[in-house]
């Protein structure tokens, strides 16, 4: 059977499994027209329906579900020759299952073997994956995520989270402070960036530590867009 191909002709390889990379690094698309139910659009969506096609009919996992952009698509393409199981932990993304008819699964990705042990009769014909976050986390204030809009310092993907993001900022030693943010952030002056937060503190809003990042800065990193966002 020839490899499955894109719709400008590209060929899709291997077709029962594949990563699909979110165009620009961590952050999902951030599309100006979202589904209804206030999500992304989501990313590769044909690349994905055209990579499942060799294997249908079967099971497929969502290990990502979010808005459920991928798997409406899916149904949509397979109808009844596709069951589609998702995994999400955030609750809100869990909620729009019932929209769909799928079961999701409230679960980190990094589970999947469980989820595909515990819920599934047979084994999945196909699994993927669609890392990041998405823009809709990021656009709910209440959630902490934006460096922009003031919101709580939570930051959690999940209620199952053992620390909020307060707690980090406020309770932990200026090493561990550092230590996260030059190993997750990449940034060189993670010390400088922890000393201010600690002589800061206490810290309750996201806008508040967005400007203590800033400030703890040269001013050459502040004209190359805000420097919280890589923080």
């Amino acid at each position: 059977m020839p490899a499955p191909r894109t719709p400008n002709g590209r060929p899709l390889t291997p077709p029962a499994s594949h990563l699909v990379p979110a165009p620009g690094g961590l952050v999902m698309s951030q599309n100006q027209d979202p589904e209804p139910s206030g999500y992304h659009l989501p990313v590769l969506a044909e690349e994905v329906v055209e990579l499942l096609r060799p294997v249908m009919p079967g099971v497929v996992v969502d290990a990502t579900f979010g808005g459920g952009g991928h798997s409406k698509r899916i149904l949509e393409a397979f109808g009844d020759d596709v069951k589609v199981v998702g995994i999400d932990r955030d609750p809100s993304a869990v909620k729009n299952a019932a929209i769909l008819g799928v079961e999701v699964v409230e679960s980190n990705f990094a589970d999947v073997e469980m989820v595909v042990a515990t819920h599934l009769d047979t084994p999945p014909v196909g699994i993927f994956f669609d890392f990041g976050v998405s823009s809709h986390q990021l656009d709910t204030p209440d959630r902490g995520f934006s460096y922009r809009n003031d919101g709580p310092l939570d930051m959690r993907m999940g209620p199952d989270a053992e620390f909020s993001a307060a707690e980090i900022v406020n309770d932990w030693p200026i090493e561990d402070l550092a230590r996260i943010i030059r190993r997750y952030g990449e940034e060189p002056l993670a010390s400088r960036i922890a000393t201010a937060i600690v002589a800061a503190r206490p810290l309750s809003t996201t806008t508040q530590l967005a400007s203590v990042i800033a400030d703890a800065l040269p001013a050459a990193r502040r004209r190359a867009g805000h420097p919280a966002r890589q923080i």
